[in-house]
């Protein structure tokens, strides 16, 4: 696959070219949840640390190197996507409560992503945690502030293909 020119190109085509290369017959899927913008005030507080920025990952807004497009939680399930939002409304099976506490609205259609920017039918649970964290991190670069995605901490594979 090739390699993406820019953020903004990372999200407006490379981002669809790989949802067409892993969307198959699996049943785990990616998901992106709006979060309320008082989030922010939180991003490197202990229990409600963000994914993206932290550690080698730098706060590109205070930086002035972004504009803040808003705050984000991406994650991944192999459950129905309605099922797992109302698991993170209820503070189930949620180990930080981000959701819980700081999501913009109980409802579904209100609070995630748009479905065009959902990846369905992973097939395997390493390749949709790879993805979760990719799709946190391409949303980093383009300007949110990410929560949910940790594999990228367990094993090095961002920035390299097809993860860059």
């Amino acid at each position: 696959m090739r390699r993406p020119k820019s953020p903004d190109d990372r999200l407006e085509n490379y981002f669809f070219e790989m949802k067409d290369h892993f969307e198959n017959n699996g049943i785990y899927s990616v998901y992106v949840i709006h979060l309320d913008d008082g989030i922010k005030k939180k991003w490197d507080s202990r229990g409600k640390r963000s994914a993206f920025p932290r550690e080698k990952y730098q706060n590109l807004e205070s930086k002035g190197l972004v504009n803040h497009q808003g705050c984000v939680y991406v994650g991944y399930t192999g459950k129905d996507l309605e099922t797992r939002f109302s698991e993170h409304i209820s503070g189930i099976n949620c180990q930080n409560k981000i959701v819980t506490d700081f999501r913009i609205s109980d409802d579904y259609s209100e609070a995630m992503m748009d479905d065009e920017f959902l990846i369905t039918g992973i097939e395997s649970q390493e390749i949709a945690m790879k993805l979760e964290s990719w799709y946190g991190w391409a949303l980093y670069r383009a300007g949110y502030m990410v929560w949910g995605p940790h594999f990228h901490r367990e094993e090095n594979f961002l920035h390299y293909p097809p993860f860059w």
